[in-house]
């Protein structure tokens, strides 16, 4: 697995299936296993009150059931990723996901089944009622992970499909003898965050934080001299001690009295630089409208 497809997993927030679904869903559910039940109380001429109360009872266990697995996998992919830890995330899903709603569904069903006196195992499906459960619950949360890598998958493609449209605007010698990337650490792992994708750099103590076009921020720690080297002086300029932007962040700048300058990123950030500095800086600017038609 690439380290671009785990950037995208690390900003990766699927947001999986609507209430309505999963309302949807229970209904159905709820209507197939229990229809010759259903069937008798639309058409029967003598009601009878627990057999309305019996149907509620398996329709709200199905809720329980999906809510469950919702929030369990929306919960495990913040602690455990599909892509980065799939092993470790299979037997959390398989024990939080699956056994935990699962004991609990059926047990609640039951336990309301028995308080009702209502013995349903004359109805279709519900004599194997634990292996129905089961056979949900497990197609459920393959369900959530197929959805999970669709949607990661699908991101992944924009990503790649902006990046794209993004190099065709982009200096040629972006694509020489410089890095594509920037490398950071991420516990045993790392992070490969393109450099198209980069706003600016800035050293803050120790710490170099890194923000991307989209309001993405990564800390991590670096000499600054050494990120410069790998920098493609067409795209990046080191503005200050401190400091290296990105031309695509660049939006204007303002001259100062004192003979520095002011630059203005389209982020609505604003860096000062020195007199010493601002003769190279407003040299790189001047470059930008030959770098774009190169």
């Amino acid at each position: 697995m690439n380290h671009q497809y785990k950037y995208e997993d690390h900003n990766f927030r699927m947001r999986y299936f609507s209430a309505r679904f999963l309302l949807l869903t229970c209904l159905v559910f709820t209507f197939c296993t229990t229809w010759p039940e259903l069937k008798l109380v639309i058409y029967s001429h003598h009601q009878n009150w627990r057999s309305y109360t019996s149907l509620i009872a398996i329709f709200s266990g199905y809720m329980l059931l999906t809510s469950m697995v919702d929030y369990s996998t929306k919960v495990l992919d913040k602690k455990s990723s599909w892509s980065r830890e799939f092993t470790k995330r299979i037997y959390l899903q398989l024990l939080f996901g699956c056994l935990t709603p699962l004991i609990i569904t059926f047990s609640l069903i039951k336990l309301a089944l028995f308080i009702l006196e209502m013995d349903l195992s004359h109805i279709l499906y519900t004599g194997h009622s634990f292996f129905l459960i089961l056979f949900i619950v497990v197609t459920l949360n393959a369900l959530y992970m197929g959805a999970y890598f669709s949607g990661l998958l699908h991101k992944d493609q924009k990503i790649k499909k902006k990046q794209k449209n993004d190099s065709s605007k982009a200096p040629v010698s972006a694509f020489l003898n410089y890095k594509e990337h920037i490398v950071i650490p991420n516990g045993h792992d790392e992070i490969q965050i393109p450099l198209i994708d980069v706003s600016y750099l800035f050293r803050d103590g120790r710490d170099i934080l890194l923000k991307t076009h989209n309001g993405s921020i990564f800390a991590f720690w670096r000499p600054l001299d050494k990120i410069e080297k790998e920098l493609d002086p067409a795209l990046f300029c080191r503005i200050s001690r401190s400091c290296i932007i990105s031309r695509q962040a660049f939006l204007k700048y303002e001259d100062l009295s004192g003979g520095g300058m002011l630059i203005f990123l389209k982020q609505r950030i604003e860096i000062k630089v020195s007199r010493d500095k601002a003769h190279f800086v407003k040299s790189w600017l001047e470059k930008k409208e030959e770098a774009q038609t190169v």
